[in-house]
């Protein structure tokens, strides 16, 4: 009863559906050199199960889960420039989402599955798009001289967050998904970049330098309020990841010497080293993957 359930909720959206998820293991894409060129690989939350799924001469970096836990969505250099594609969980059918000259890269789904964000040069320099899950549609969100990078959707699916060089450095800007209504979030002396909203929508966890040196991981309100340095370690920590419950966050640091996949506690406590590979290890995507997907 409870798989019909399941399959009957997928057959009508791609809301994630938390019951369906719950008899399968917690999972973490991420991207990794460590065969050669840079791949995408899965593995489970406490980094047994590493598995590569993409196997390509060329790039292909950035994966993440659709909202129904059944696709990856990532870029490539396969066919010569970079394009969106999606595939299956485990790395098969995979099929090109965008075909333009241009560089397409940084997808990102919405969460009702309907839409992907993503940036891409298409129209000279770096800016955000969005187009139907099918690659049609495509919209251009931002306009501007400098480049706007690395959309990341609310948890509503109402904003989306990013981050821009339009003041000289990078800082977290958020809009309406519609592009309108842009917002600078922070503002300090440091660069701060990949923005990560939580499922609560109440905070972003983002990369910043704003201590000087070093990359850490910070967390603000989602108004830009109270930022909070997490990790305060002397190596890079970058790209950090919400975990589907909120009580955790994925990120890369190089502190072991190359860079690896770490999670921690929201607070910044227990962080722990889960891939562990030769090579560099690097943006981590978090999600529940459950096995009914037809």
């Amino acid at each position: 009863m409870r798989m019909a359930l399941c399959l009957l909720a997928l057959g009508v959206s791609l809301v994630p559906i938390s019951s369906c998820a719950a008899d399968a293991p917690e999972k973490i894409v991420f991207s990794s050199d460590r065969d050669g060129n840079e791949e995408v690989y899965v593995m489970n939350a406490d980094g047994s199960g590493q598995t590569r799924l993409t196997d390509n001469p060329s790039l292909d970096s950035y994966g993440s889960y659709s909202p129904s836990q059944c696709r990856i969505i990532f870029y490539s250099k396969r066919d010569g420039d970079s394009e969106i594609y999606a595939m299956d969980l485990d790395g098969s059918r995979p099929a090109r989402v965008t075909q333009h000259p241009a560089l397409d890269y940084a997808p990102r789904w919405s969460p009702d599955g309907k839409r992907v964000a993503f940036s891409s040069t298409r129209d000279g320099n770096p800016e955000i798009y969005v187009m139907d899950a099918s690659g049609r549609n495509v919209r251009r969100l931002t306009r501007n001289d400098v480049g706007d990078w690395v959309p990341s959707w609310s948890a509503a699916g109402n904003e989306i967050v990013f981050h821009s060089r339009r003041t000289g450095r990078r800082e977290i800007y958020v809009m309406d998904s519609d592009g309108k209504n842009p917002k600078r979030l922070t503002d300090n002396g440091g660069d701060n970049y990949y923005p990560s909203p939580s499922p609560d929508g109440q905070r972003i966890a983002f990369t910043s330098e704003r201590d000087g040196g070093s990359a850490e991981i910070y967390v603000m309100n989602a108004d830009g309020s109270q930022p909070v340095n997490l990790t305060n370690h002397p190596a890079d920590d970058i790209r950090p990841a919400w975990s589907p419950d909120g009580r955790r966050i994925a990120f890369a640091s190089n502190r072991d010497g190359n860079f690896e996949i770490y999670v921690m506690d929201t607070d910044g406590n227990n962080p722990t080293n889960l891939s562990q590979r030769r090579g560099a290890d690097n943006k981590p995507s978090w999600s529940s993957a459950w096995s009914g997907c037809p």
